[in-house]
């Protein structure tokens, strides 16, 4: 989109973050060894993987987690996701969630980077 698009759809992701208190950030990505996909391919395994971690995090937490999230794509193509979440996570259920979902298991700084304090 354009610059003055894509400007006011960051305000309105900003507005909505700080409205709803999500004040932990994470980014999830896609194996590109497991997901041989470009473009719309792999958007939408990535659309699907992500609808399989929400379905997880409502069987966690009854009423799931508050969240907003933004699909980026690496100069390689393969898309991967920003959130912006509501409450808590720990790195290890992440984790496992986000493999159950249907993606391999990667080494922890790869598969995720969360900035929420959690040092293990």
């Amino acid at each position: 989109c354009g610059r003055r698009r894509g400007l006011e759809v960051r305000a309105a992701i900003e507005r909505t973050v700080e409205a709803r208190g999500l004040c932990r950030m994470l980014t999830l990505t896609l194996d590109p060894a497991r997901v041989a996909r470009s473009g719309l391919e792999a958007h939408a395994y990535l659309k699907r993987t992500f609808a399989r971690l929400r379905y997880r995090w409502v069987k966690a937490y009854s009423r799931g987690v508050p969240y907003v999230a933004v699909v980026e794509h690496h100069k390689s193509g393969m898309p991967h996701l920003h959130l912006a979440v509501g409450r808590y996570l720990p790195r290890a259920a992440i984790q496992r969630w986000w493999v159950a979902a249907g993606v391999s298991a990667l080494p922890l700084p790869i598969a995720l980077k969360l900035l929420t304090g959690d040092s293990r």
